[in-house]
């Protein structure tokens, strides 16, 4: 991992408490949930799907309600406890593995595998991608934790002219610098064009949705 994105796990460690309330200020964010949620159902069967970035659970109930078998991925500690604990105030019908150690660092499944058999799916919500620096590195790695044909459901920045400016011209991708109080994390903008070239070796670009009113784009890779 980059500086900067054990940074943001640094980040995410010490906002944990304030997360949800973080999240709910922002009303839009359960409607974007909510159709994150849709796509997921509409596209990935019940089966063995890894719920990367999982931050506080959010996404449990959905998913554990519909009868996936939920791999949780979560590098921030605090906010890994704070899934469990959600988790286990609930009698949830499907079990949730909570990846520990060296398992919730993508950058090195390529030598270690985090779990096996692949996943049926991914999730990959509210801009988990946007915290990672080197996607191309991201997708080759999670290319191997998915099985051929599984989709990989992902909410991502929506950026601005500039980024894709940015992009065309082969510069690396815009590093945004958000504060909430004094902690302060970094955000990497990957437009569209940059998501297809970093992942078309492994995914196949299956659809891409804006989300009117949000910064989000909702995409759908599938597996090769």
């Amino acid at each position: 991992m980059s500086v900067k994105e054990i940074k943001n796990i640094s980040y995410y460690n010490e906002i944990a408490n304030e997360y949800d309330a973080i999240m709910e200020k922002e009303r839009s964010n359960e409607v974007v949930r909510r159709e994150v949620a849709d796509k997921f159902l509409n596209t990935v069967a019940p089966g063995r799907v890894l719920d990367f970035g999982g931050g506080t659970g959010g996404d449990l109930g959905w998913l554990t309600n519909n009868y996936y078998h939920v791999l949780f991925c979560e590098p921030s500690i605090r906010m890994k406890q704070l899934a469990i604990i959600r988790h286990n105030k609930k009698i949830l019908p499907c079990h949730v593995e909570f990846l520990s150690g060296a398992a919730v660092d993508f950058t090195s499944w390529n030598e270690n595998l985090p779990f096996y058999p692949p996943a049926d799916g991914i999730l990959a919500n509210f801009a988990v991608i946007n915290c990672i620096e080197d996607i191309a590195l991201l997708f080759r790695n999670l290319a191997l934790v998915i099985r051929p044909g599984g989709g990989l459901i992902a909410l991502v920045l929506r950026p601005k002219l500039w980024h894709t400016v940015r992009s065309l011209a082969g510069l690396a991708p815009d590093a945004l610098e958000i504060r909430y109080k004094e902690h302060a994390q970094t955000v990497f903008v990957h437009t569209i064009g940059a998501i297809r070239k970093a992942s078309q070796a492994y995914f196949s670009f299956s659809s891409r949705k804006s989300l009117r009113g949000t910064v989000f784009s909702l995409i759908h890779l599938t597996r090769k």
